[in-house]
């Protein structure tokens, strides 16, 4: 029986060079200390594909156990890679596979990972561990097939591993927009802007208070108080408006476009589908936005080199792939993240609002009434006389508070646009539920490029009549 040696090990390797010397050299003392050795790997990405070049220099026999089918296995891969393992699967077609996909899902995809470093410990006599000594980032890693090797009692042989700490800068710009974008929304622009217009409401409320009881209970002291509290909340709200809420609002408009421009970018580079130019009719709209949006120039850099690096689908399988997954993300995101808050929201506020009318009402009949029982009194006639003069006051100051907050929640409503953006959302699933079925029918490349084409059209156009339209929209000018 020949001695099985398998392989585990990282993708990535910063010392690509020394790990191969080290296989290289294992390989030599395997030779040496037994008669007939076999080289088994899952032939992944990095360490396992240096194993069986270093094996095949070597002639030494290889076995491959892969964790699913191969055509899906290749889709993992980058380009380049694809090519060394077509290459390898070349000069030995057979393979077993551990597990057949089902759900296509991230997990379900890890745990056949995992399941094959099983697999390949299970059958080993020995097991060559690239390791760099962590525990593994994520289920199936390097480090679980480790620890399963440590708890079975396997013989291990270990090649340190220096895996580059590699920086994706548009990802990383891409983050530091959206981070940016959150903060500006929702640590300056939206606290600044609600907390100006509760500081009206509470100014009307003071004014309110004065109105209602300058007669009998408030003395001129508290009179002068209350007017001081009125200016001062309304002097707070629109310095909190003008100059914190306004221009934290452009700069998270600005952001928002940006991130959500940089994320199409990023969507086409890793399906490895060539980026289409955008093709947006002016549909003559008058509502244009005060600041034109201009592109920072590290994204044009980007566009421009995507369009250079990326002509042509070279995995057409892959390609449709990723992007369906892309197209189906944001149908889901439409339909759970944006519309039902949104959806909740309206909701609410449609309830308040009608909770508004009708203590309006309520005080106005009541006010009406007590202001009949007066006429009627003055006319010598107490027969309806009750005694409820005191309520009158409050009656007063529901009938000057409630069109305030009434005025103010109506102006949460139109600058939110509530309904607006879920009739957009419901507009948008139906445009990309259409588009997703052009991916799924497309069987040339061709096919795919012309979908992709419209897919990206249909959310820039998206993204730019949104920010076109908030940009129009100012904090606080329907108070």
């Amino acid at each position: 029986m020949p001695h099985k040696i398998a392989i585990t090990g990282h993708r990535k390797l910063l010392n690509e060079d020394e790990v191969r010397s080290h296989i290289a050299l294992s390989f030599q003392r395997f030779k040496e200390k037994y008669i007939d050795i076999v080289a088994v790997s899952a032939l992944a990405e990095g360490t396992d594909s240096i194993f069986i070049q270093e094996a095949n220099k070597q002639n030494i026999p290889v076995k491959y156990i892969l964790p699913f089918d191969l055509e899906e296995y290749k889709k993992d891969f980058s380009l380049e890679n694809q090519k060394v393992l077509e290459e390898l699967i070349k000069k030995n077609l057979q393979y077993e596979t551990v597990k057949t996909l089902k759900t296509n899902s991230p997990q379900e995809r890890n745990e056949a990972y995992l399941a094959v470093g099983k697999k390949l410990v299970d059958e080993c006599d020995i097991l060559v561990a690239v390791w760099d000594g962590k525990q593994a980032q994520g289920t199936g890693g390097t480090g679980d097939v480790v620890e399963y090797a440590k708890s079975k009692g396997k013989e291990m042989h270990i090649i340190k591993a220096i895996r580059p700490e590699k920086i994706d800068e548009v990802k990383l710009l891409f983050d530091t927009l959206d981070k940016s974008a959150k903060q500006y929304k929702e640590f300056l622009f939206q606290p600044a802007w609600y907390l100006g217009l509760l500081l009206a409401i509470i100014g009307v409320f003071y004014f309110g208070l004065g109105l209602a009881f300058h007669k009998s209970y408030l003395t001129a002291e508290s009179k002068l108080s209350l007017a001081g509290f009125e200016v001062l909340c309304i002097l707070i709200s629109a310095l909190l408006i003008l100059f914190v809420a306004r221009p934290s609002k452009d700069k998270f408009l600005f952001k928002r476009r940006t991130a959500e421009y940089l994320r199409t970018l990023l969507w086409f580079r890793d399906a490895g589908i060539p980026l289409p130019n955008i093709d947006l009719e002016d549909d003559g709209t008058k509502n244009k936005a005060k600041h034109p949006f201009e592109m920072l120039p590290q994204v044009k850099v980007i566009e421009a080199d995507l369009k250079a690096k990326i002509t042509s689908i070279t995995n057409l399988s892959q390609a449709k792939s990723r992007v369906l997954s892309f197209t189906a993300g944001q149908i889901d995101y439409h339909n759970k993240t944006r519309k039902q808050p949104l959806q909740k929201k309206e909701k609410v506020l449609h309830f308040v609002l009608s909770l508004m009318k009708w203590i309006f009402y309520l005080s106005l009949v009541g006010k009406v009434f007590i202001e009949i029982l007066h006429f009627l009194h003055e006319l010598g006639n107490d027969f309806f006389h009750i005694n409820i003069d005191f309520l009158l006051p409050y009656f007063n100051i529901n009938l000057i508070l409630t069109p305030s907050i009434f005025a103010v929640l109506e102006t949460v409503r139109s600058f939110e646009e509530w309904k607006l953006n879920i009739e957009g959302s419901d507009k948008m699933v139906v445009k990309l539920s259409k588009i997703k079925q052009m991916i799924e029918k497309s069987a040339t490349k061709d096919e795919l490029l012309n979908a992709t084409r419209l897919l990206r059209n249909e959310l820039e156009k998206e993204n730019k009549e949104w920010a076109d339209r908030v940009a129009s929209l100012t904090p606080g000018v329907h108070i």
